[in-house]
């Protein structure tokens, strides 16, 4: 039974879109003569020949070929049903396109479902995905054993197609057209993190924030290896501090990566090293009233766990809050298992690419690792190894011998003072080209009188009298090189707003840190000693005297006094002691008793005159109160010396005024 010409024609019709012009001018006359041969009283052949004499002359409407036409028209050809209108286009003139956006159309979806679900499952590559369909419909079994009865969208399994011998859509270039798009390939090759990268960002500005308002803190590892005493050489690592307004690294500090024999792993940053970077930013630097500050921090080392954050807030008065940025991983999809959370980088993107930046100076030290193993440079291996081996020679031999070691990367106080160095460069670099500066007002205007001149801020010409700054301005205007409009630098910014901030009094770190992050001492020889072994080789001496301040005085410790006292690893130079019981009442700052070189003389004497000043205040007291002995000594041999030699009465009562003033002097040494 033959369609009628109308549906053909609506047929035709809806495959417009994927034919050419001319195309669909040869399917039209083609369904036509379909209609002819079906209809001619006299049977098939003469319908032939009547459709041929319609086309008299042109090229393909012979008899004989539209007679074969016909016949593979009612025949169909596996893909398409017979006598469908798919089967009289002009293949031949419309090339490939028509055939793949028919073999879209014939491809079932839950088929092209089921191979895009097979291509994600392929994590490496497509290719190999196309290998494993063809392997399940030759064998109907896949690589994993599983048997398959059919394949989703086919009543049967489909049969081999011309000469390609694959079934109808099914080559490699034309199933490349229905894998997964990009966001899908990462979300279900990689996971959510991966595929997350590709959606559109979340873009903001630094205009409108106040200093102080945001600060970003994050672990980094430098892309070097530097020698610390009793370890291989490692990648030392530190914790940063970043303003988010000033894009100023205001605070930091660095620790050497170590390596613990007894335990075999590395030791490097902990969480109790991220509290002590904290604490140095309230204490040294504050923090804002009117705003808050939150502190942006991560999941990872660099995180404020529930507890240190609620005595932050209890220490601050609500007005310091914590930030944090939220987890990528997870489950990537329903099916799948949960993969490993991990923080979300993007929340502090300001700070990682300030990491690039100070890599990016830090390469001129020897023992560079490169971005990764493919990039490190081949020297680096030989060099570390070197450095080993003469690490291990120099702990055979004494300190000063060691001390005059050159080692072939850097030691730990040259890695140390050379990122000191280009940290303060990145913070007063003025070529820069960071987001919202010149919009949120981070400028200077400056001007000279002459090209030899420094320049000064446009606010000295502002204040000289009206007639010098009208004759100056007018100077001005005919020399546009006297005048320029320069960027700020990070510090600069940071300066200028570091006024408004409220800093936390050094009686509350106490309250801040846990008990285990300090050292219970004994005042022993007038010093308190302890040891910082993760951090520094030797011990660590404090003169136990206080410094006055945050509500108490000054003080000197008394022998055998117990204390709890904490170390600032980013400024060993100072300690804070507190008392030894659960109070933790502050007792004052101590400084640090420095330790010469024997071979500096300056230095011992710096030592030994310090330790003659302690003397002389030790000895003062115990002075005053014999002062008063003494003169009561001197008066006792004034009067026996006149009493011997017959003096008269006046001399007499010279000798009771003189009593009378040591009785002064007694008095007055004992109210002292």
């Amino acid at each position: 039974m033959v369609r009628d010409a109308g549906a053909m024609e609506l047929e035709t019709a809806e495959a417009q879109a994927a034919l050419s012009g001319e195309g669909r001018t040869w399917l039209r006359a083609r369904c036509e003569a379909m209609r002819v041969i079906e209809t001619h009283p006299d049977g098939i052949w003469a319908g032939c020949q009547m459709a041929a004499r319609m086309h008299s002359g042109e090229r393909g409407w012979s008899v004989n070929r539209l007679y074969k036409m016909h016949r593979a028209w009612c025949a169909g050809d596996g893909v398409w049903a017979p006598r469908s209108w798919e089967l009289l286009v002009d293949r031949a003139r419309e090339g490939g396109h028509w055939l793949a956006c028919a073999a879209e159309d014939a491809l079932p979806m839950s088929f092209l479902e089921f191979w895009r679900g097979l291509v994600e499952r392929h994590q490496r590559n497509t290719a190999q995905a196309h290998r494993e369909l063809r392997q399940i419909w030759r064998t109907h079994v896949d690589s994993l054993g599983r048997s398959y009865e059919k394949l989703p969208g086919y009543d049967r399994w489909p049969v081999v197609y011309g000469k390609t011998g694959l079934p109808f859509g099914w080559s490699v270039y034309n199933l490349m057209r229905f894998i997964p798009n990009t966001f899908e390939l990462r979300l279900g090759r990689i996971g959510q993190a991966a595929a997350t990268e590709l959606r559109p960002a979340v873009f903001t500005t630094r205009v409108g924030i106040k200093i102080g308002q945001y600060y970003l803190f994050d672990d980094h590892e430098a892309n070097m290896k530097c020698y610390f005493p009793g370890s291989p050489a490692m990648r030392p690592r530190g914790f940063f501090a970043l303003d988010l307004a000033s894009a100023c690294c205001f605070a930091w500090g660095m620790k050497p990566t170590r390596w613990d024999a007894t335990e075999e792993k590395k030791k490097a940053l902990t969480e109790k090293d991220m509290m002590w970077l904290v604490v140095e930013v309230l204490v040294n630097h504050g923090w804002r009233e009117d705003t808050k500050t939150t502190l942006i921090v991560e999941h990872g080392t660099a995180a404020i766990r529930p507890d240190f954050e609620a005595r932050i807030l209890a220490a601050t008065g609500g007005m310091v809050v914590v930030g944090r940025s939220g987890f990528l991983g997870g489950n990537q999809l329903d099916h799948l298992f949960p993969g490993r959370d991990r923080g979300n980088y993007r929340f502090k993107a300001a700070l990682e690419s300030w990491f690039n930046a100070l890599d990016n100076h830090l390469q001129m030290l020897p023992g560079q690792v490169g971005l990764d193993r493919l990039t490190c440079p081949e020297e680096t291996h030989g060099r570390v190894r070197a450095a080993d081996a003469l690490a291990k020679q120099i702990e055979q031999t004494t300190p000063e011998i060691g001390a005059q070691a050159r080692m072939p990367v850097a030691t730990w106080w040259e890695t140390l003072d050379f990122a000191a160095e280009k940290i303060r460069q990145l913070n007063e670099r003025t070529e820069h080209d960071l987001e919202g500066w010149d919009a949120a007002g981070n400028i200077a205007r400056e001007w000279r009188p002459a090209q030899t001149v420094p320049w000064m801020a446009i606010d000295s010409l502002e204040a000289m009298p009206e007639a010098q700054r009208a004759a100056m301005q007018t100077w001005l205007q005919g020399a546009p090189d006297l005048l320029r409009i320069r960027k700020l630098s990070p510090g600069e910014v940071w300066q200028r707003g570091k006024r408004e901030l409220r800093r936390l009094p050094s009686a509350l770190v106490g309250q801040l840190l846990p008990p285990d992050m300090g050292h219970k001492l004994k005042v022993r020889g007038g010093l308190l000693t302890c040891e910082e072994r993760e951090r520094m080789p030797g011990k660590l001496r404090y003169l136990a005297t206080t410094q006055g301040g945050g509500g108490v005085p000054a003080q000197r410790l008394s022998e055998g006094r117990e204390v709890l006292m904490f170390v600032d690893p980013a400024n060993p130079a100072r300690a804070l002691c507190y008392t030894a019981d659960d109070d933790r009442r502050f007792i004052g700052a101590v400084q640090q008793w420095e330790q010469p070189c024997r071979s500096d003389v300056e230095g011992v004497k710096r030592q030994q005159g310090a330790q003659a000043h302690w003397e002389a205040e030790e000895r003062r007291d115990a002075q005053r109160r014999g002062q008063t002995e003494a003169l009561e000594n001197e008066l006792r041999a004034v009067q026996n010396e006149r009493l011997l030699a017959g003096k008269t009465a006046e001399e007499g009562r010279e000798a009771e005024r003189l009593r009378d003033q040591a009785e002064a002097a007694l008095e007055a040494g004992m109210r002292t």
